[in-house]
C-alpha cells in the first residue's frame, strides 16, 4: 500500500461506517458523499470522471466510474440532479451538506484524539525523546495499520500495545471496529463492477486450503484462529445454502493438495517421535504443542490425526485428485529468479512447493487471471507470509493486473461480508476480521513465536558447534516451550512481560539469569538446611517441656486419685468401729459384735477387691490420656 495516505481516510470511512446504521443501502450512502463534492467543489455542475477525481482528493475513496455513474443515475431518478451534455447538475441550487459536513468534522476531530492518545502512550513507553519525524510516522502507520492487513511497519508492535492496552474500553474499540467496518465496504466498493449485484454471490469458486487451515479448523492454534476460520466457513456455508435451495447446487467448495496432506501426515509422524522422546518439537510450533497436550502413546497420536481427518470431511474439505499439470506448459509459472530470491531465507524446496501449486492454480484456471475475484475459479487459502509473498511477487511481474494465485483468510472474508451486504445487515454479526483487538492480538503473538523460533535456531546452532552444554540447551528449550503465545493469551495483564521477551531475550542473558538462579539456589538451600535444624530443635525443646509438663500434670492426678482411694480404706475401719460404737447396747453379747464385725470385714475386703479392679482401670486411662496429649502435640 501506498505509505502516502490522506489524513482524511480515516474520518471519512467513519462517516461512511456511520451512515450504515440510518441508511438501507450503498448507494444513498455513497450519494451522500457525492452530494457533499457539489459543495467542495464549489461547483453545481460536474461529470462522473470529476466525481471520482474528487471522491480521492477529498475522501481518499477509490471508486469506479461505473459504481459513481450508477449512483448518479439514482440521484437523477430521486430529482436531486439532471443530466446534460454529460454532467449532473444540482437541481436544488440551495443544498445544504450542513448536516453531513458535521458528521465529517466530528469525525476528524475524533481521528485527532485518538491520534494524540497514541502520541502520548509512545512517548511513555519510549525513553528517548520523540522527534515531530517519528510521529508522523506514527501516525501514518497507524493509519496503514487501521486499513491495511500489513503488520510489517516500523511501528506496529507499539501500535498493537496500544491497542491492547485499550481493549477494556469499548467505546474506542467500537469506534475503531467501526472504521475497520466502513473500510471494508469502501474496498468492496473498489472492486465491484455492477453496485446492483451486491447481496447475492453467483460464481463457483474452490479454495485450496493450506496445512495451518486445516489446524485452524481443528483448533490446533488456538480459539483465535479457529473463529477466525469459523467466521468464514459459515459466511460460505450461507452462500451455499441459499444456492441449493435457489439451484440445488453447491457453489463454493473446499479442497487440499497432496503436498498439504503430506506436510500434515508429516507433522502427525513428529508428533509420534515427540511422544517416543525421540525429537523435540520447535517451540514455536502451538499445533504441535496442541496435538501431542494429553497423549502418552502413538496410539493417542494416531487417535488425534484420525479425528481430524473426520473433522475435514465432515466439513466438506476434501483431498483434490492431482492431473499432469505440465501437459500444458504455457500454464507453467514456475519462476526460478523468485527461487533465487529467497533461498538465503527460506529453504528451496519449500519455495518450489508453493510455486508448484501456483502452476495448478494457473492450470485450473485455464490461464485467465485478468478478472475480478468473484470470477477467479480457484485460489490458494494462505496463512504463510511466504506463500502471500510469491504470490505477491508473481502478481507484480504481471503489473498487478492478475488475480493473485493465493489470498489470506482476512481479505477474503472481509470480500464476501461485503458481496453478502452484511454492512447493511440489521442484525449484523462483525467477523473476527474486522475486531482490531483479534488483529493486535495476532501481531503480538506472531512477533513473540517468530522470536522463539530465532531463539530456538541459535541454539541449535550453539549446541552444534559445541558452544554450550546440552543441560544448558535442554533448559534454554524448555524455557522458549515456556514462553509461545498463542494470540489469546495476549492481553492487557500480560502485555509488559511479553513486550519483555520480544526485545531483550537472547541465549546469554538467560544463561547469566540461570546462573543467579542457580547460585541463589545453592544458597537458599544452604539456608533452609540451617532453618530446617534450628527448627527441628526447636520443635523437640518444645516438644520435650510439653511432654514433661504433661506426665508431671497426670502423675499430680493419679497421685491425687490413689491419695483419695487410701484414706476411703483408712477411713472406713474407723467408720465402722464408731458406728458400731454409737449402735452397741448393754444387752448386745460379744457373739453378736463378734458376728457383725466379721461381717463388715467380709465386706472391706470386698471392697478392697473393687478399689484395686478401679486402680487397674485408672492407671489405663491415666495411660490412655498420656498417649492421646502426645499425640496431639506431635
Amino acid at each position: 500500500m501506498n505509505k502516502q495516505i490522506n489524513t482524511n481516510l480515516i474520518a471519512s470511512i467513519a462517516v461512511f461506517s456511520e451512515l450504515c446504521n440510518s441508511e438501507s443501502d450503498i448507494k444513498s450512502i455513497m450519494n451522500e458523499f457525492i452530494k457533499s463534492i457539489y459543495s467542495f467543489e464549489k461547483s453545481i455542475s460536474l461529470n462522473s470522471i470529476e466525481i471520482v477525481y474528487s471522491l480521492k482528493k477529498h475522501f481518499d475513496f477509490d471508486i469506479p466510474d461505473a459504481v459513481v455513474i450508477n449512483c448518479l443515475n439514482k440521484l437523477k431518478s430521486e430529482g436531486f440532479v439532471f443530466k446534460e451534455k454529460g454532467k449532473y447538475n444540482i437541481v436544488d441550487k440551495s443544498y445544504s451538506i450542513k448536516n453531513f459536513d458535521d458528521k465529517f468534522r466530528a469525525k476528524l476531530i475524533l481521528q485527532k484524539n485518538i491520534e494524540k492518545e497514541l502520541i502520548k502512550y509512545f512517548k511513555k513507553s519510549k525513553k528517548n525523546k520523540v522527534t515531530i519525524e517519528e510521529e508522523k510516522e506514527l501516525i501514518n502507520n497507524f493509519i496503514s495499520y487501521i486499513i491495511d492487513n500489513s503488520v510489517n511497519d516500523k511501528y506496529s508492535r507499539v501500535i498493537s500495545k496500544f491497542f491492547i492496552d485499550k481493549s477494556n474500553d469499548s467505546n474506542f474499540i467500537n469506534e475503531i471496529n467501526q472504521i475497520k467496518e466502513g473500510l471494508v465496504l469502501i474496498t468492496g466498493l473498489k472492486y465491484t463492477e455492477d453496485i446492483n449485484n451486491i447481496g447475492t454471490w453467483e460464481e463457483e469458486l474452490t479454495f485450496y486450503l493450506d496445512t495451518e487451515h486445516l489446524f485452524n479448523l481443528a483448533g490446533f492454534n488456538g480459539k483465535v484462529y479457529e473463529k477466525l476460520f469459523m467466521d468464514f466457513y459459515d459466511l460460505v456455508n450461507e452462500i451455499n445454502n441459499y444456492s441449493i435451495k435457489k439451484s440445488n447446487k453447491i457453489l463454493i467448495h473446499f479442497k487440499y493438495f497432496e503436498s498439504v496432506k503430506k506436510d500434515f501426515d508429516n507433522f502427525f509422524t513428529v508428533a509420534q517421535r515427540i511422544i517416543r522422546k525421540e525429537e523435540n518439537y520447535s517451540p514455536e510450533k502451538t499445533a504441535m504443542e496442541e496435538i501431542c497436550r494429553g497423549c502418552t502413546s502413538v496410539t493417542d497420536i494416531l487417535q488425534k490425526k484420525s479425528s481430524f481427518e473426520t473433522l475435514l470431511i465432515t466439513k466438506g474439505i476434501t483431498l483434490h485428485t492431482d492431473v499432469d499439470y505440465y501437459s500444458k506448459p504455457e500454464y507453467n509459472i514456475e519462476d526460478l529468479s523468485l527461487i533465487e530470491k529467497y533461498k538465503n531465507t527460506y529453504d528451496e524446496k519449500l519455495i518450489m512447493d508453493i510455486l508448484q501449486c501456483f502452476t495448478k492454480i494457473n492450470y485450473h484456471r485455464k490461464g485467465l487471471n485478468r478478472t475480478n475475484f468473484e470470477k477467479c475459479k480457484h485460489v490458494i487459502l494462505t496463512g504463510t507470509n511466504l506463500t502471500l509473498q510469491l504470490s505477491k511477487d508473481l502478481e507484480i511481474k504481471n503489473d498487478m493486473k492478475d488475480i493473485p494465485f493465493a489470498t489470506d483468510i482476512c481479505f477474503i472474508t472481509n470480500r464476501i461480508w461485503f458481496k453478502l451486504n452484511k454492512g447493511l445487515s440489521k442484525s449484523k454479526k462483525l467477523p473476527s476480521t474486522l475486531d482490531i483487538i483479534t488483529k493486535a492480538q495476532i501481531v503480538l503473538s506472531s512477533q513473540i513465536n517468530g522470536s522463539i523460533s530465532k531463539n530456538f535456531e541459535d541454539i541449535k546452532n550453539r549446541l552444534k558447534n559445541k558452544e554450550t552444554s546440552e543441560s544448558d540447551a535442554q533448559n534454554y528449550y524448555y524455557h522458549l516451550r515456556e514462553q509461545t503465545k498463542r494470540p489469546e493469551d495476549i492481553t492487557k495483564e500480560r502485555i509488559n512481560e511479553i513486550e519483555d521477551f520480544i526485545f531483550d531475550n537472547d541465549y546469554d542473558k538467560f544463561m547469566k539469569e540461570y546462573s543467579n538462579l542457580k547460585i541463589q539456589a545453592e544458597e537458599g538451600k544452604k539456608a533452609q538446611k540451617t532453618l530446617d535444624i534450628l527448627k527441628k530443635k526447636e520443635y523437640f525443646d518444645y516438644y520435650d517441656s510439653k511432654r514433661k509438663l504433661i506426665k508431671r500434670k497426670i502423675k499430680i492426678i493419679s497421685f491425687s486419685i490413689r491419695a483419695l482411694v487410701v484414706l476411703i480404706l483408712i477411713l472406713i475401719p474407723y467408720l465402722i468401729y464408731l458406728l458400731l460404737n454409737s449402735l452397741k447396747t448393754e444387752q448386745d453379747t460379744n457373739i453378736g459384735i463378734f458376728s457383725i464385725v466379721f461381717t463388715l470385714l467380709v465386706e472391706f475386703v470386698g471392697l478392697l477387691s473393687f478399689f484395686n479392679k478401679l486402680n487397674i482401670r485408672l492407671k489405663r486411662y491415666i495411660k490412655k490420656l498420656y498417649k492421646t496429649k502426645i499425640k496431639k502435640l506431635k
